[in-house]
């Protein structure tokens, strides 16, 4: 079973959906209406390096996701965040 943890919206609209599967007892932050150069950065307490997604012009129009993370302790502490690749749209913001 798959849960939606959280849905967060971003500068320009930009979602993203922090999620949890059971069965496999991970985390990925799932991502709708990002634009080229965007970044996703996924933490999870006890994991040194955070999960990243950079999006390419391939992308645009379509749900992408950042690896998954194993959290078998929970899934308190865990935070998002989106970079827009034009600065423009805006700066860094993080969720959770």
């Amino acid at each position: 079973m798959v849960t939606s943890l959280r849905t967060d919206t971003g500068p320009g609209l930009r979602q993203l959906e922090l999620r949890y599967g059971e069965l496999c007892q991970a985390v990925w932050v799932r991502t709708s209406g990002l634009q080229p150069g965007d970044r996703v950065e996924l933490f999870v307490p006890g994991v040194p390096e955070p999960q990243e997604l950079r999006v390419s012009d391939g992308q645009l129009g379509k749900y992408v996701a950042t690896p998954m993370v194993p959290v078998p302790q929970g899934t308190a502490g865990i935070r998002s965040c989106v970079t827009p690749g034009n600065p423009a749209d805006g700066t860094r913001v993080c969720f959770g």
